[in-house]
């Protein structure tokens, strides 16, 4: 269970939450919700982190160590309880260089009827249709990335709960966030006008992450395993990738 200092008239009119995951890296966690309170509405989730008491304070809700896919569900069913709209998770290790930038873009993004998942481009990514690249502007990808994403509600609902005895690590979460939002009609973007940085390497113990991935897959409806195929053997042509899954997948 969780510690919760949220109380409903928290709510903004804009209807977005901002929810920041931390694990370990406590004092950049704490200084990304000082950046951005006051902006919108931000929370602190952490899972296992050794807190002080003088840290405390900043933290919304404190877990026993859930990993990423037990903070999607506590985010999930956060933005449910909440009533919240729109979602956006940063992960604590992300470093955004200006706040009401990106705060800008997420909303703009979201005032498209079409847009269902949104994120800033990033300096460097494994998944090549990630990087940031000016010439581009706002276009579609198959996914996005999990480290700095925002999306409506209710496509996360769709996902959620993810079983985490299976997965606890996220590996493949996002892509299947992509599956659900050409599924109710919306598309994946990434706005290469503006980008965050997330560090190379970052992230779980990539080899029990991959294992956990491929085991929560194979649980999956035989559509989303195959979206996923799809998805992953086009990240290095994504137009022809973003073509195919919207003639198979988008309502």
């Amino acid at each position: 269970m969780g510690k919760s200092t949220i109380s409903p008239e928290m709510i903004s009119s804009d209807n977005i939450a901002i929810i920041i995951f931390n694990h370990a890296l406590n004092e950049k966690a704490i200084q990304l919700k000082q950046r951005l309170k006051g902006k919108a509405d931000v929370f602190l989730f952490d899972s296992g982190s050794q807190i002080s008491n003088d840290d405390m304070q900043h933290f919304d809700e404190t877990f026993e160590n859930i990993y990423y896919n037990g903070l999607l569900n506590e985010t999930n069913s956060f933005l449910k309880n909440k009533g919240y709209e729109i979602g956006a998770i940063i992960t604590s290790d992300v470093e955004i260089f200006d706040v009401e930038i990106f705060l800008q873009k997420t909303r703009e993004a979201f005032e498209k009827d079409a847009v269902g998942v949104y994120a800033p481009s990033a300096e460097y990514s494994y998944h090549r249709h990630m990087n940031y690249n000016k010439g581009k502007g706002i276009q579609q990808v198959c996914f996005t990335e999990g480290f700095c994403f925002a999306f409506r509600s209710s496509i996360l609902d769709k996902m959620c709960p993810i079983d985490i005895e299976l997965n606890k690590f996220g590996y493949g979460t996002d892509i299947i966030l992509g599956y659900h939002a050409l599924n109710q009609g919306c598309i994946s973007v990434v706005d290469y006008t503006h980008y965050v940085d997330h560090p190379y390497g970052s992230g779980y113990d990539k080899h029990a992450a991959v294992k956990a991935k491929h085991d929560w897959l194979a649980s999956l409806p035989k559509p989303q395993q195959r979206f996923y195929k799809i998805a992953t053997k086009s990240i290095f042509k994504n137009a022809f990738g973003v073509f195919v899954l919207n003639l198979i997948f988008r309502k």
